[in-house]
């Protein structure tokens, strides 16, 4: 721009670049987000769809607007207690919780396990979480879970169930199966400055033992690796 400005009137301006990662807060991590070594869903490889500005495939404008079944799976209430760190959430976990029921290919699954009220002690909020496992991980992805999120910061139990394989539950479905995974639920209420977790503010004598929740989801960006 001419450092006279634009038009008869030199109108001239200052603008910004916002710079930040979409991995924070209540997020939907799309299929470029994580790999195996150098490659990722499809077999594509990070030189092939890396950019300077983003990816130039799977990125989050691939999301489609998701209107689906979906199901709270309320660990918490299944076992009778809220989960430490590294607790595997396992295919019986949810098999009480749903009382028998099963997702349905397209369906979500969402997990409760208490861990969302640390949100606001960032030193105990992320020394770990609790999540589903390997086994559970293939459960979903042999029905056709189309996305699934925890009420934790990522997803799967950290540590992992190997320490050797970190963040493998997430890898597998996110690389191997194609599922969306979402991370950090967080609803934002009225006059609440802190907001309140989706998935740690259901309790039992509120709702019934089987929660159903309708998952939508907007397009947002270019090529990012998470719609926030």
């Amino acid at each position: 721009m001419s450092p006279n400005g634009v038009g008869g009137n030199n109108v001239n301006w200052i603008t910004e670049i916002v710079s930040g990662t979409t991995q924070l807060g209540t997020h939907l991590d799309a299929l470029c987000h994580l790999q195996i070594g150098d490659r990722g869903y499809n077999g594509w490889t990070v030189s092939e769809i890396a950019e300077p500005w983003g990816t130039n495939r799977l990125g989050v404008e691939t999301i489609p607007q998701i209107v689906t079944r979906g199901w709270l799976v309320d660990v918490v209430s299944a076992r009778g207690a809220e989960l430490s760190r590294g607790e595997v959430v396992s295919v019986g976990d949810v098999e009480r919780a749903l009382d028998g029921a099963e997702p349905e290919p397209g369906d979500a699954v969402l997990f409760h396990t208490g861990w969302g009220p640390r949100w606001g002690e960032p030193a105990a909020y992320l020394m770990g979480e609790p999540g589903p496992g390997m086994e559970l991980a293939g459960w979903l992805a042999d029905r056709g879970v189309a996305l699934t999120g925890c009420d934790t910061w990522s997803y799967g139990p950290v540590p992992a169930e190997n320490p050797l394989r970190p963040f493998e539950v997430p890898q597998s479905l996110n690389v191997r199966h194609g599922a969306f995974i979402g991370g950090e639920p967080r609803h934002i209420g009225p006059g609440s400055r802190r907001g309140k977790r989706l998935c740690s503010d259901t309790h039992p004598s509120r709702v019934e033992r089987r929660y159903r929740r309708l998952g939508i989801t907007d397009r947002f960006g270019l090529g990012g690796g998470g719609l926030i």
